[in-house]
Order: structure tokens, then C-alpha cells, then sequence
């Protein structure tokens, strides 16, 4: 064919690639090329030229093609750095967790991509050329500021000396994260053990200093001598509260005493206890709605629920608004699919909020431990909220902690509930009349498989379609293959490969007019800034019931409709 070609245009010479068959079978691909040698009269009359023989450099080229197409595809973060400290290969795993395009990042300092100190970046390559590698565990920072946790490996390419320097890093957020919950538990297990061997023996010495101390104020006239007096046997009588609170938690019950309890009782009569003894510049109010009876140890109710506000009233040096409510719910497969801790069913919730000074992130993670208190020293025990904690436990029920930084804190308590089954249905049939979709498609995107498959039950349910990705980066491979199809994008905040800020640059990047619900149940106060900056229409915070998440899913399309 180039022969032809070449003769006919009386061309000089002329080159390709092509392939062809072996006697053996085999193919040999080969680069021919050749030269034309013409007479005075112009005619071709030799034709010299050469082949190339290319089968070893494309298996090699297709071989690094495949590597490439791994490493693109690989969920590890890949990428290489040069003597200089700067980025010359940088994969989509890279991209997706540390949020840096490799145009954006080849070329650059790897220290500034991901926020580390110069020496321990500088530490690790040093360490890499020695005895074939190095591992590190590191903590950075994604583009968008997100905290994360990678186990690197740095190794020295071979072949290149140390001028190049290969690293791969995988997310161990997640790891880290169950890590501390499991040692949180451990550690509780521990202390709880602990406690209940001390306890006994603490008690036996608190009775007879109790017991001395009526004895000695008996005929005692010195009023100096009962100021003492009543001092010790104050301080003995904490004691001994400290005691009962701690042997409470070893045992991991509060009582075994259970009957048919109003909580609405319980809650009015600590509010009168709280009228006559916190101070005048704390409020609290009472609302009651329409709630059921449950299986309870009176007393420990009571404790509960005056240990939340003496903690509230804490919170609240200058004063503030207490406030207590207690009403029926039925928790439906959407809100339990969301909480391990909760089973489909009525529940009675009980509500103390405050407008005091409110908690950190770090803060609420450890509440609920023993001793911890941020209180100071001797005005706090550290076992108030350890003791709600296991009250609430052992009444089969579980807690809900929002607060933010000089706004207050809410927590919510769900006791399982004694309800009718007409009562029960009676709400059941309130949710029944809850907004309907009209086969509108609703993306859902989360790393959880449980709440994926439980929202798209319930959505379908409800008259809309669903279609659901584990991750961001395979939200967005969906999205724009059914853009013109999806109504409405429900994203978790908190996801690997690609969390939910990232996910919605992405959307948005693909369609501005994208309309996006967020939701997290990891600080729900401050992630509910953080979505609206990024460009979501709204959010539900977890675990959400299909009330929630249907009034929000509803209001996001109407608020398109009106507009459009």
C-alpha cells in the first residue's frame, strides 16, 4: 500500500507500522520503511530500505499502559516525588483522597499538597533510602481542609537513585476512628471493673464517719464544733453520692425495680426542684406533649434527668433558658436503619436543652466517659453523664447529643415506650398523609449500605425513584450519565475516596442547577454551615425517619417549581 503510494506520487520513499503472521503463528509487529531510486528517465527502478522489528517495545507500551490503567483506577492514594520535593506522578487515587487534580499537582511541592511540615516530608524520603522503604503513618489535610489519617509506604525507585521516590498512601481514617471507639470501650469495661471491686470498700469506710458524725453532734453546743461537724458529714455524705453513682456504672444496671412510669411525672417534679434551687437567673419550662408509659425504675428516672440539668444549669454561669419536654414517638426502619442502637417502634422522648455554652466536637466524644469532666477541680466528679449513659442503657433506650459553642446543648433521650395499638396507629396514619413523590429520581449517596438500601426502601415507598453510590467519585460517574434524570441528590458530608464537599464542587462543576440535600450525623451544628457554604439547597442531620426526609425532599422540588 505505502509502495504503491510512494510510486505513484513518485515519492522518494516511504514508511509504516504494521503487523504480520509468523510461520510459527506468532505476530511480529515491525516499522518498514524504504527508499525509491528512479532513472534519468524518472522511472522506479530499485527500491532499498529496512524493518524494524517492535514486537518486545508494544508488549513493553501495553504493559505500561495496563500498569497505567491500574494505578488510575487504584483506591490507594499513588504518587512520586523528585529531589526537589515535588510531585512528577500524581494518580486518581491521589485525587480523590487528598483533593488535588494531577494537573494542578505534578510539578508542585509535595509538602504544600499536603500540608505537612518540610521536615517530616524530608524525613520520610531520607528514611525511603534505606533498606528498600520506609512506613509512616501521617496526619494531613485534604485540599478542603479535611483532616485525615494515611499509612504511607516510601520507597526509592530502582534505577533512579534518590531522585525519585515513590509513594503510596491509604486512608485509615475510618480505621482510626473504630480504633478509638473499641479502646473507649475497653477502657470502660476496665474502669467499670474497677469500680466495682472499690466501691464496697469505700462505702464501709463512709458509714462509720457517717455514723460518727451523729454521735458527735449529739449534746454538742460549740457552734464552731457543728460548722465542722456538718462539713464532714457533708463531705462524706458526697462521698458516699460518688460512690453510688460509680458502683452504679461497674454493674451496668441502675436498678432493678421496674413499673409503669409517667415520665411526665418525673419531669414536673424536678422542674419544681429546679425552681427552688437553681439560681433565679435560669428559666425552665415544661413542654408536654402526648406520651406513653414505660417500664422504669422511678428513682434512677429521676436522677437522670436532674443529673441533665444540673449540668445544663452548669452551663449556664450568666444564666439562660432550661428547658424540658417529653412526647410520644414511633421510630420507623428508616430512622433504626440509621442507629444500631434503635428498633422500629414507639419510644417516649425526653428533651433538656440549654442556651449555655455548649460543647466541642472532642468534648461530646467523651462525655459519656467516667471521671471525665471539664469542670474544675473538685466541682465536678466525672460521673454524672457516665451514669445517664448507663441508666438509659439499661432501660433498653439510647442518647442523642447536639451542641454547639456558645449556643447550647440538647440532649435527647429515647426510652422504649408501653403504647396501645391504636395510639400507634394513630401516628401511623399522620406519616401516611406525608408528601409523595411523582416518580421524581432521587441520587443517594453514602458509604453505609444499610442506609443506602433502608432511604431508597423508603423513598419507592413513597412514590419516587432511587438510585443510589457508595462514594463521591461514583456519585458523580452516575450523575452525569442521568443528569437529565435526577431530580434531587441526597449526600452524606463523610465519606472516603470523596467526601460530600468534594462530591458537590463535582456536581455542581457538572450541572450549577443541581439541587442538593446534605446530611452528617458527625457535628451536626457546624456541618450544617459547612453544607450550606459548599452549595446545598438543605439538610437533614442522621438518623433522620421518613418524615424528615421526605418534608425536606418535598420542599427542595416545590422551592424548583416556584422558581421555574
Amino acid at each position: 500500500m505505502w509502495v504503491d503510494a510512494a510510486l505513484a506520487g513518485h515519492a522518494p520513499g516511504w514508511s509504516g507500522e504494521y503487523r504480520f503472521r509468523r510461520k510459527d503463528g506468532s505476530y511480529a509487529f515491525v516499522f518498514d520503511r524504504g527508499h525509491v531510486l528512479y532513472d534519468t528517465g524518472g522511472r522506479p527502478v530499485r527500491m532499498i530500505g529496512g524493518m524494524t522489528d517492535l514486537t518486545d517495545w508494544k508488549k513493553a507500551e501495553e504493559t505500561l499502559a495496563e500498569q497505567a490503567e491500574l494505578l488510575a483506577h487504584a483506591q490507594d492514594a499513588i504518587f512520586v516525588v523528585d529531589a526537589d520535593e515535588r510531585v512528577t506522578y500524581w494518580n486518581s487515587g491521589a485525587e480523590r483522597l487528598i483533593g488535588w487534580s494531577s494537573a494542578e499537582a505534578v510539578g508542585q511541592r509535595v509538602d504544600t499538597l499536603l500540608r505537612l511540615d518540610v521536615g517530616a516530608i524530608r524525613r520520610c524520603i531520607t528514611e525511603a533510602g534505606r533498606d528498600g522503604g520506609w512506613t509512616a503513618e501521617l496526619e494531613l489535610l485534604s485540599r478542603l481542609g479535611e483532616p485525615r489519617t494515611v499509612a504511607s509506604r516510601w520507597s526509592v525507585l530502582a534505577g533512579r537513585g534518590s531522585r525519585g521516590v515513590l509513594v503510596i498512601a491509604t486512608d485509615v481514617t475510618q480505621r482510626k476512628l473504630i480504633e478509638a471507639q473499641l479502646m473507649r470501650a475497653q477502657r470502660l469495661e476496665s474502669v467499670g471493673t474497677l469500680a466495682g471491686g472499690i466501691a464496697h470498700d469505700l462505702n464501709n469506710v463512709l458509714a462509720p464517719i457517717l455514723t460518727s458524725v451523729e454521735m458527735l453532734r449529739d449534746g454538742e453546743q460549740d457552734p464552731e464544733r457543728l460548722e465542722d461537724l456538718a462539713v464532714l458529714e457533708a463531705s462524706a455524705t458526697r462521698g458516699a453520692d460518688m460512690v453510688r453513682q460509680l458502683l452504679a456504672f461497674a454493674r451496668g444496671r441502675t436498678g432493678d425495680r421496674r413499673e409503669p412510669t409517667d415520665l411526665a411525672d418525673v419531669v414536673a417534679d424536678v422542674l419544681r426542684i429546679t425552681h427552688e434551687t437553681f439560681p433565679k437567673n435560669v428559666t425552665a419550662r415544661f413542654v408536654r406533649g402526648v406520651s406513653w408509659p414505660i417500664q422504669a425504675d422511678p428513682t434512677q428516672m429521676h436522677q437522670l434527668l436532674m443529673n441533665l440539668c444540673v449540668n445544663a444549669r452548669d452551663a449556664m454561669p450568666n444564666g439562660g433558658l432550661l428547658t424540658l419536654a417529653v412526647e410520644g414517638v414511633v421510630l420507623d426502619e428508616s430512622y433504626a436503619g440509621m442507629n444500631v442502637e434503635a428498633r422500629p417502634g414507639p419510644y417516649v422522648l425526653v428533651r433538656v436543652e440549654d442556651t449555655g455554652l455548649g460543647m466541642t466536637q472532642d468534648v461530646q466524644n467523651r462525655i459519656f466517659e467516667p471521671f471525665f469532666t471539664t469542670k474544675e477541680l473538685g466541682k465536678g466528679t466525672g460521673l454524672g453523664l457516665s451514669t445517664c449513659h448507663a441508666i438509659v442503657k439499661n432501660h433498653g433506650g439510647f442518647i442523642h447529643v447536639y451542641s454547639e459553642l456558645n449556643k447550647g446543648t440538647r440532649f435527647k433521650i429515647y426510652l422504649p415506650a408501653e403504647a396501645s395499638r391504636t395510639s400507634i396507629d394513630t401516628i401511623v396514619m399522620q406519616t401516611a398523609g406525608l408528601p409523595r413523590g411523582n416518580g421524581e429520581l432521587v441520587l443517594i449517596v453514602d458509604d453505609e449500605d444499610a442506609i443506602r438500601r433502608v432511604t431508597s426502601r423508603t423513598l419507592e415507598r413513597y412514590g419516587y425513584r432511587a438510585i443510589v453510590a457508595a462514594n463521591g467519585a461514583e456519585a458523580v460517574s452516575i450523575y452525569a450519565q442521568h443528569q437529565g434524570e435526577v431530580a434531587v441528590v441526597l449526600t452524606d458530608m463523610s465519606m472516603p475516596i470523596m467526601d460530600g464537599p468534594a462530591t458537590i464542587v463535582a456536581l455542581k462543576a457538572i450541572d450549577p442547577n443541581v439541587l442538593i440535600i446534605g446530611s452528617s450525623g458527625l457535628d451536626a451544628n457546624g456541618m450544617l454551615a459547612k453544607a450550606m457554604g459548599a452549595g446545598v439547597v438543605d439538610f437533614v442531620p442522621k438518623p433522620y425517619g421518613a418524615e424528615a426526609l421526605l418534608q425536606r425532599i418535598h420542599r427542595v422540588l416545590q422551592g424548583r417549581r416556584r422558581d421555574g
